[in-house]
């Protein structure tokens, strides 16, 4: 007999319903367990959704941009960078798609404290191209400068591409056509090089639109037949047809 408590009983009875209770705890306790992981694993694949969600969210706000300016951004990997760079980034993508370039700005320098490599340049690029937007040139001179400066320390050269490009912009709507054109020219050696197709048309028509203010209208007409054929090509209906428009534009001459 076994005297638990002031109860006597049967030992073997009593290991028995011992053996029992523990067996039926350790199963409890592997169910609280396992729910409590199941819990975490769907916290964490739903936080994976909505990240997916946001990135996507920010290429359409981008996309949205593009076609607003017409121009194209570059955003090297920021849809999928750390939360700590992504999160004022997708605002920043978003207020921009409102229009609202001044908040925009804020939102891409809040995520420059954090961002690195070549994340660093892509955002310079955008705020430059907030600047632009309204107006700033000299500002956005300076952000263009900068994206510049960090592509080629992280060899980046598509960032280096669409900082040149946009840098012969700027001199373009400041009248200098000549640094334009050298800018313009840096940026599509670069695209043919490295196989961007859109770049390479995107700066051959940049160059066709400068021959046209100049005056040379055979060598715009040049230029902007060759970007054409590259956007039908690739397949951009937007920019065959501003292009077809430019040349239109020269034959009326």
């Amino acid at each position: 007999m076994i005297n638990i408590f002031g109860y006597s009983g049967d030992p073997a009875l009593f290991w028995t319903i011992l053996g029992a209770v523990i067996g039926i705890a350790a199963i409890l306790i592997a169910l609280w367990l396992n729910k409590k992981q199941d819990k975490k694993l769907s916290g964490i694949e739903t936080t994976a959704k909505e990240a997916e969600r946001h990135a996507r969210e920010a290429n359409e706000n981008i996309k949205n941009v593009e076609k607003h300016l017409g121009i194209p951004l570059y955003v090297d990997g920021l849809p999928e960078a750390e939360p700590l760079v992504f999160d004022p980034f997708f605002a920043g993508t978003k207020l921009m798609a409102d229009y609202k370039w001044v908040d925009a700005i804020k939102a891409f320098q809040g995520a420059l404290k954090q961002a690195t490599g070549s994340q660093m340049a892509a955002l310079y690029n955008l705020i430059g191209i907030c600047y632009f937007t309204t107006g700033k040139l000299n500002e956005a001179l300076e952000n263009y400068e900068l994206c510049l400066k960090l592509a080629r320390q992280f060899r980046d050269k598509e960032g280096e591409a669409v900082a040149l490009g946009n840098i012969g912009l700027i001199y373009q709507v400041k009248g200098d056509l000549d640094k334009a054109l050298e800018y313009h020219g840096a940026a599509l050696k670069i695209a043919r090089d490295i196989g961007n197709r859109d770049g390479e048309a995107n700066q051959l028509g940049n160059i066709g639109l400068i021959y046209r203010v100049k005056g040379d209208l055979d060598k715009a007409l040049e230029y902007l037949e060759e970007a054409l054929k590259i956007f039908k090509a690739i397949g951009a209906p937007r920019e065959i047809e501003i292009t077809e428009n430019n040349i239109r534009s020269i034959k009326k001459r």
